[in-house]
């Protein structure tokens, strides 16, 4: 029978029939008070555990998302039916009754013994709830290392409402899971930096500066004109930001363009305040490397250049340090508006 009662604690439970189960469990007085909890404990994590592991893995999105939602239903009731069924506080405020007065206390060797034993079970069920949490971060770092795509904005709300949920019960975890979502986001980020550098280089060595030629004077003049018109618009919306359509013509910068604005408009649904600099760095570093991949092929090519193929440079470089880098500065801001943003000078990447 006993066996049977054990059984039923590793299934399903509705409060009503664990709570039937462990009394009838204590009328066969096989445990003692602390045995009985750590079986409690045990049996029901055995429950959930299994239904964590029944969890695809492929997909990282999936796994993180399942995984919030079955510790946040299954773990909250086994936290709830716990704290029913063996009650800390009532023990605590019944022997605190029971107590005689500052007066009449009187040396009882036992008592320590027995403050000790109650302090015990109690930290046994924190203990337990305290490793749950850590599993789950665990859980979390590894599915944010592997990827959850462009949904990085849905796990954080998901994972700080499971959070939220627990401080119910006095444990609210969300300031432990800033670490974790800064981390991911920030590498990311480099990864997503790193993709546009290589495209651009790929890209860059495939140019041909003589038939940009006559298409960069065209488009370079075209830009003036549309510049100078729309100095005097000002219907144009402050919140929308348009590429600058000059860059069409220099596909390494719109390659990398595109691919730096894809990150930044997921970075934006979910932009950590705190690495607002490292970012700023990092994307500093990155138009950098992207410049010295050009100082490195100009100074083994120049020697070939004839005069148009040296314009075509000059408009290159040109669009990069006074387009493509005050755009990206002016992205940077509108996702951070709440911080002030120092740019270094676009002369400096022409150095």
């Amino acid at each position: 029978m006993l066996k049977q009662l054990l059984q039923q604690l590793r299934t399903s439970l509705q409060f009503p029939q664990c709570l039937k189960i462990i009394g009838i469990i204590r009328r066969l007085d096989v445990f003692n008070e602390s045995e009985l909890r750590i079986k409690f404990l045990q049996l029901r994590d055995s429950w959930l555990q299994s239904l964590l592991q029944a969890i695809p893995q492929n997909d990282p999105y999936h796994h993180i998302s399942k995984t919030i939602e079955e510790n946040r239903v299954h773990l909250f009731d086994i936290v709830t039916q716990y704290r029913a069924i063996f009650s800390d506080e009532d023990m605590s405020q019944a022997n605190s009754v029971n107590k005689p007065s500052t007066q009449q206390q009187s040396f009882n060797p036992w008592s320590t013994v027995l403050g000790q034993k109650e302090s015990n079970e109690s930290k046994l069920f924190i203990c337990w709830l305290q490793q749950k949490i850590k599993n789950f971060l665990q859980v979390l770092r590894n599915d944010l290392r592997l990827g959850v795509g462009n949904r990085f904005d849905s796990v954080v709300s998901q994972s700080m409402y499971f959070g939220l949920a627990f401080s119910r019960v006095g444990m609210d975890f969300r300031a432990l899971m800033v670490p974790l979502f800064e981390e991911a986001a920030f590498e990311k980020i480099k990864v997503s930096f790193e993709s546009a550098e290589q495209k651009f280089q790929e890209s860059f060595l495939k140019v041909n500066w003589s038939d940009l030629y006559i298409e960069n004077v065209k488009s370079n003049m075209h830009h003036m004109s549309l510049g100078s018109q729309e100095t005097g618009n000002s219907g144009i919306k402050p919140n929308i930001i348009n590429p600058p359509s000059c860059l069409v013509e220099y596909y390494p910068l719109a390659i990398y363009l595109n691919n730096v604005l894809q990150c930044f408009n997921e970075l934006r649904l979910c932009a950590p305040l705190s690495l607002f600099h490292q970012i700023k760095i990092e994307l500093e570093a990155s138009l950098n490397r992207i410049c010295l991949i050009f100082s490195k092929y100009y100074a083994k090519e120049k020697s070939m250049f004839d005069s148009n193929e040296t314009e075509s440079i000059k408009a290159f470089l040109y669009n990069l340090a006074y387009e493509l880098v005050p755009f990206l500065e002016r992205c940077l801001n509108t996702i951070y508006s709440c911080l002030l943003y120092t740019s270094p000078s676009p002369r400096d990447y022409c150095a």
